[in-house]
């Protein structure tokens, strides 16, 4: 599970980018003499699908300073570079299915 997910996609970015066009043609039996284009989504499943694709394999990063700025950076370098529409994030959150003390969690297991 991660915490603080920084989306570089952000939800709206991820529904915009999975419009498809869809068309319908008009005229005597279908003879297509005015075509009607529009944008459709697809179904709340393939955009969960895809959401769930891009969590899974999110990258790590930390924030250094580099300059006069700061930059976000990979956590380890086996993680490789992440792209604008990759999924970032800074912190894993705990796992609240098992007990945890720390963080107040009593846990699900079992329920």
């Amino acid at each position: 599970m991660l915490y603080g997910v920084t989306a570089c996609l952000t939800l709206r970015q991820a529904v915009e980018s999975s419009l498809l066009t869809q068309c319908k043609c008009h005229g005597v039996s279908g003879s297509c003499n005015i075509k009607t284009c529009w944008r459709a989504l697809p179904s709340l499943a393939e955009i969960g699908e895809r959401l769930k694709r891009k969590f899974a394999v999110a990258t790590e990063v930390i924030s250094r300073r580099v300059g006069a700025g700061r930059k976000l950076l990979p956590a380890s370098s086996a993680m490789g570079l992440y792209n604008e529409d990759d999924l970032i994030y800074v912190t894993k959150s705990p796992d609240y299915c098992l007990r945890d003390a720390r963080v107040g969690s009593l846990g699900t297991t079992g329920r």
